[in-house]
This record gives C-alpha cells, structure tokens and sequence, in this order.
C-alpha cells in the first residue's frame, strides 16, 4: 500500500485556508442564483448573458471547489489565476446586472479578502485598485450607452473607498496573522531541535 503524503504545518494551513476559500465562492455563486431567481427584474438590462455569467460562475465555483478537496490549489501560480478568473467574473456580472446599481457590487470583496488571506497587503491593495477601475469602466460604458440611470459621484467614491479600506484592513490582519505563524514555527523547530539534542546526550549517557 501507498504511503500516506506527510505535508508540513505550513502547508496544511494552506490547503485549508484554500478550501475555506473554495466553499465562500461557492456560497457567493448560489446566493447570486437565489437572488436572481427570487428578483428577476434585477437582470433586465442583459437577461441572457447575466444568466450566462451567473451559471458558468457557478459551475467554475464547484470546479474550483473540488480542486480544493483534491489539494491541487497550493501552487501560488494557481492562486493568482483564480483571483484573476474571480475579479472579472465578478465585474462581468456587475456589469450584466445593471452596473452600478447591482445589488452584487459587494461582490468585489470577495477577490480582495481572497488576495489578503494569500499575499496581505501586497495582494490585496492591487485586488482593490483593479476592482475600483474596472467598476468606473463599467459605470462610464454603461453611462455612454444611456443604459445606466445616473448615480451620484459620492456614492461611487464612498464605494471605491469601502474597498481600499477593506483591502487594508484584511491585508494587515493577514500579515499579522502570517507573521505569528511564521515565529510559531521557528519556535516549533527550535524546540524539536532541543528535544532531539536532549534525547542523544540521554541515549550517549545510557551507552556510557
């Protein structure tokens, strides 16, 4: 029989915390579903390519979700493609469902807390910056094409504030957080380094 894969400390925090993930984006997707279904009238502006968006948004969710349970998400370089794949699904949908005034605009959270919880702060303040761009893109596509009826200024920069802000205060309790773990793990191997000496001297005395 195959012997079981010993994975580190580290590394197991990491599957985890990508299964954590991989079940909040799932969450999301169905939530979007229920809302649709219970609000149709919310994707008025494009029904058939938000129906689109929101099942194929879904579908990569469950996907995502069982790369997790099979550990394939530890690679950083997959973690950057989903966060990718996660901030503009995400601003297609927003886009979709009426721009500004979608009731998922808070869904540009989710890649920002995502981006933290991986990078901290060096991940999560880009994650924001690019969801506040692509937001005022949308707004300005869909002011251009008279399909989006107007929204004050304040309420788009009280928005784009709320998501730096969250970035930096997930990203700076992330690191915080990453950090802590970093020195529980010095202090872990300093300790098995000193159990390890202590049990060859009693081994040598025991020989003697």
């Amino acid at each position: 029989m195959a012997e079981a894969i010993k994975i580190t400390p580290e590394e197991g925090w990491i599957l985890q915390r990508e299964r954590a993930v991989a079940w909040l984006r799932v969450a999301f997707a169905t939530l979007a579903m229920i809302v649709i279904h219970l609000n149709p009238s919310r994707v008025a502006l494009f029904p058939v390519l938000s129906l689109i968006l929101l099942g194929t948004f879904l579908l990569y969710s469950l996907f995502v979700l069982y790369l997790a349970w099979r550990n394939k998400l530890a690679n950083t370089a997959v973690g950057i493609v989903t966060t990718c794949l996660d901030v503009f699904w995400i601003a297609a949908i927003v886009f979709s469902t009426g721009g500004t005034r979608t009731p998922f605009f808070f869904y540009y959270s989710f890649p920002v807390i995502t981006a933290s919880v991986r990078w901290g702060l060096k991940g999560s303040i880009p994650v924001a910056l690019a969801g506040v761009g692509i937001y005022g893109w949308v707004r300005i596509s869909l002011a251009a094409e008279s399909m989006a009826e107007p929204i004050g200024i304040d309420i788009i920069l009280v928005r784009s504030l709320y998501l730096i802000v969250l970035a930096g205060i997930f990203g700076y309790i992330s690191e915080f957080e990453r950090k802590q773990n970093e020195r529980l793990l010095v202090l872990s191997r300093t300790a098995g380094e000193v159990a390890a000496h202590q049990e060859r001297r009693r081994i040598m005395f025991e020989l003697h």
